[in-house]
């Protein structure tokens, strides 16, 4: 039994326990760890779901669609991934290839019973808003009822149009927002090269008069540009009523796909204190009874309870290449954007698949099969269960293989250990997360 054990001391007295036989992760007092059987775990953690006699299955449907409407875009911001495209705008979808992307997804909401998110991305597709608009106004409201719709921007081409015609057709926008215009302005610049700053500013404002909070959400980068400054950016983003809020550290390039370099990019000690302070900020909020979502936290908590409560989850930490699929301007079908620069990792064309038809595909197959059991460094490590061997897309990119760890592992297992520190701390916490994120 001890062979299947892997133990971690996160404060001195309380392990994080790993079961490899049951994939099941415990936090329980180290001196009872020596004699521990399957039937008479000493748990820490008492307030688990029980078991359930039917299991809920994660990966049995995709249940998010995102299209990239665009390599265009009107800003140069200094770490986008566009950036290896040189934002060609030949590179746009056509109406077809974006009128199928929605129809599949609408057929397959109405297959599996569940609703779909369908996401349009870019580039900026809000310079393409009128195809948008034009594609969505060809289906029935009934048939659109089936599905989420979203679309990310930068936010800077916003309209009152635009807004009017999110609010009819229940759009939720995500908007990238970095920090107050001090912030916002350093990496994220127009064409010539002026910054986004108060221009962003105005739009946040143009949209609280329209949209309401569970319509918005936001993309927040984590650069050198405000790493020191967690309070600052939170503050902004909730003055501007966005209760809905994700991080996305950015990370050393393996591809020269960003136009960047290493000072923009935080040592992975500064990204952990960042990500530290925001969480304990979001714990806040939560403990006054204001709802506020972090996915990037959530789904490790997700993952935690979710496990323990004998329900299947992705094998991977988002959801890419099971739940979540991208189909690229030409129609072609990738786990995540960041694949979408191998052809060899296509599930096929939109032209001539249906989504359940991607299931019979090698690479569904491929990221199926990956569990942290088959992870490089991951099989024996105590945290597996909660980070699910953290971002195939960063280890692939590197590697060339989902079966390598996320090569940012320090950045995850730093804020996840200290996810586990609290928790010890007060259990009751796990009773406050957020079940729903806009973004998930």
């Amino acid at each position: 039994m001890k062979e299947s054990i892997i133990c971690k001391e996160i404060v001195p007295g309380y392990l994080v326990v790993y079961n490899k036989k049951t994939n099941e992760t415990f936090l329980t007092k180290s001196l009872e760890v020596k004699n521990f059987s399957q039937k008479d775990w000493d748990i820490f953690f008492n307030k688990q779901p029980k078991k359930t006699a039917k299991k809920f299955d994660a990966r049995s449907f995709f249940t998010t669609v995102v299209l990239n409407t665009t390599e265009s875009c009107n800003l140069r911001c200094r770490y986008c991934s566009r950036y290896k495209e040189q934002y060609k705008k030949e590179k746009t979808m056509p109406d077809v290839i974006m009128f199928l992307g929605v129809e599949r997804a609408i057929e397959h909401a109405k297959l599996i019973k569940e609703r779909v998110v369908v996401q349009f991305h870019g580039g900026e597709p809000l310079l393409f808003f009128t195809k948008i608009k034009s594609v969505l106004e060809s289906f029935s409201k009934k048939d659109l009822k089936k599905i989420d719709l979203r679309i990310q921007t930068n936010g800077t081409l916003i309209t009152d149009d635009i807004l009017k015609f999110c609010l009819l057709y229940n759009i939720h926008l995500g908007i990238s927002v970095d920090g107050p215009p001090e912030i916002n302005g350093i990496n994220r610049r127009f064409a010539d090269g002026t910054p986004i700053s108060e221009v962003l500013d105005k739009k946040l404002k143009q949209v609280r008069k329209y949209l309401p909070n569970n319509h918005i959400s936001c993309l927040a980068v984590l650069t050198q540009a405000n790493v020191n400054n967690a309070k600052k950016v939170l503050d902004y983003i909730y003055k501007n009523k966005i209760n809905d809020v994700s991080i996305l550290p950015i990370y050393p390039d393996f591809t020269n796909c960003l136009n960047t370099s290493d000072h923009i990019i935080p040592r992975t000690e500064k990204m952990v204190e960042f990500s530290k302070l925001i969480f304990d900020l979001w714990l806040e909020r939560l403990r006054k009874g204001q709802f506020v979502s972090i996915p990037n936290f959530q789904i490790w908590f997700w993952n935690f309870l979710g496990i323990n409560a004998n329900y299947i989850t992705n094998n991977t930490s988002c959801g890419v290449g099971q739940s979540m699929i991208f189909i690229n301007t030409d129609g072609e079908i990738y786990p995540c954007g960041p694949f979408s620069y191998e052809n060899k990792m296509s599930f096929g064309n939109i032209r001539k698949i249906n989504l359940i038809d991607i299931k019979k595909k090698k690479v569904f197959k491929m990221f199926n099969k990956r569990s942290t059991k088959n992870v490089d460094d991951c099989r024996d490590c105590a945290l597996q269960s909660i980070c699910m061997g953290g971002c195939p897309a960063n280890s692939y990119l590197k590697e060339k293989s989902i079966y390598k760890k996320d090569p940012f592992c320090e950045y995850w297992q730093g804020i996840i250990e200290y996810i586990v520190k609290n928790i010890i701390d007060d259990p009751d916490i796990c009773n406050l997360i957020p079940d729903f994120s806009i973004r998930l």
